[in-house]
């Protein structure tokens, strides 16, 4: 039968065989990483460059956004303005259409009224024209 001692020198020996290979392997791997040393480092100081440009870019962008928020709420408050003259216009001329309603149902009143005073069914074509130039002078006025 073999022997305690030899079975543990066995043992021993594969496992400093193991060792061995496990070394050698190590010694290589670092060897090429060696190797490629200067390439990472390079590598390394790209990233970091990029790094750097691209704080640099977010910080141009929030930037530029604060000048296009700045612009836009100019334009807002600008918008607010003419939307506030709009509805003047609008006031001003809703009164002034009811104006003219008022001088045309005056007009056509009066039109009627001579028109039954002197028995004839037939307007009179000065009146017409004169009311025609009323409306037409307060058109005119609106612009």
């Amino acid at each position: 039968m073999i022997s305690f001692e030899l079975v543990i020198d066995i043992v021993v020996i594969t496992l400093l065989l193991l060792t061995i290979i496990y070394i050698w392997r190590l010694n290589h791997n670092l060897s090429v990483l060696r190797k490629n040393q200067d390439s990472m480092f390079n590598l390394a100081q790209s990233l970091n460059e990029a790094s750097d440009k691209a704080k640099n870019a977010v910080a141009g962008l929030k930037s530029a956004a604060a000048d296009t928020a700045e612009d836009l709420q100019n334009v807002v408050e600008d918008a607010k303005s003419i939307k506030e003259s709009l509805l003047s216009i609008s006031d001003n001329a809703q009164k002034t259409v009811a104006r003219l309603d008022m001088a045309v149902k005056d007009a056509q009143t009066k039109k009627y009224s001579f028109a039954d005073s002197s028995f004839s069914n037939q307007p009179a074509s000065n009146e017409k024209s004169e009311t025609e130039l009323e409306l037409l002078k307060a058109l005119r006025s609106i612009r």
